[in-house]
């Protein structure tokens, strides 16, 4: 499916299935919005895109998403120099070994890996909207399964596990979370599809910074990971197939899979007050 006149917002394009995602998306003629955190790599990835694949429609938007003041100014930029966004995928994701708290005072992983696609997202929802048929993609994982919410501790202030990954699962199934609700929360904007999705198992560069245990078991998922290409087609399935615009639906190896796992990925009451936990934490109400 050919993308000519439309235009992709995708997170953490520099890098990983991002950069593939990104590569994908400008081969279909798509204009490409890359936002990246530091702007040497986003530049070189952004120039590495155009030379592959002829199209030069692909910009660089800088923003680090575990900060909300840098969020609310790359978005507030594309609001104002972008007439549509037909996508927003929010790929960008962070793994910490251990606990980082930001100079707003929130947790880095769950900041990058959830707020900061959360704020964005609601401060696009106009721009998606005018551009409907729309859509909005949230890249989680199947570590979502073994998450677990705490609404008094979503900024690390009561505690941190030992185990740095269960702190990025929590993250995770925050992100399936937020794609419910956030189809609860735009029924009033018809046109815009949501849907999350797993990639499987991919070795990126932040496996390692997950922790000792992580170290131990990389030798063996390199066994069954597949590679950063492998790994995008989901999303990119997500973002262009017509069978993908759905409501609130959930992808792996690019088909409709169950929710499967954690109960409160389908809890309506859980992800309504996450919802409004991250109005709050994020700034998006007073």
């Amino acid at each position: 499916m050919q993308l000519n006149g439309k235009t992709v917002l995708i997170t953490g394009a520099n890098a990983g299935i991002g950069f593939e995602t990104a590569k994908d998306m400008a081969k279909r003629n798509a204009r490409v919005l890359m936002l990246c955190r530091d702007h040497e790599k986003g530049e070189r990835v952004r120039r590495k895109i155009i030379f592959e694949t002829g199209n030069p429609e692909v910009i660089l938007k800088i923003a680090d998403l575990s900060s909300m003041k840098s969020v609310r100014a790359v978005a507030e930029k594309i609001n104002r120099e972008e007439a549509n966004l037909h996508i927003l995928i929010n790929n960008a994701g962070s793994a910490e070994g251990k606990k980082t708290m930001t100079e707003e005072g929130l947790e880095y992983t769950y900041a990058t890996n959830h707020f900061g696609p959360f704020l964005l997202t609601n401060l696009q929802l106009d721009l998606l909207r005018r551009s409907a048929p729309s859509r909005v993609v949230v890249v989680s994982s199947f570590l979502h399964r073994y998450g677990k919410i705490e609404l008094d501790n979503l900024c690390a202030e009561k505690s941190f596990p030992i185990l740095p990954v269960m702190w990025y699962n929590n993250t995770k199934l925050a992100n399936v979370m937020f794609i419910w609700q956030l189809l609860v929360r735009i029924k009033s904007f018809p046109g815009i599809y949501t849907c999350a999705l797993e990639p499987g198992i991919i070795m990126t560069n932040f496996q390692s910074r997950l922790g000792l245990l992580t170290k131990f078991i990389v030798p063996f998922l390199r066994l069954i990971a597949k590679s950063e290409e492998e790994g995008a087609q989901t999303t990119i399935y997500a973002a262009v197939s017509p069978e993908a615009m759905t409501y609130g639906g959930y992808f792996s190896n690019c088909e409709q899979a169950n929710r499967l796992g954690h109960p409160d990925s389908y809890n309506a009451d859980m992800c309504a007050q996450l919802w409004c936990a991250s109005e709050k934490i994020t700034g998006l109400v007073q």
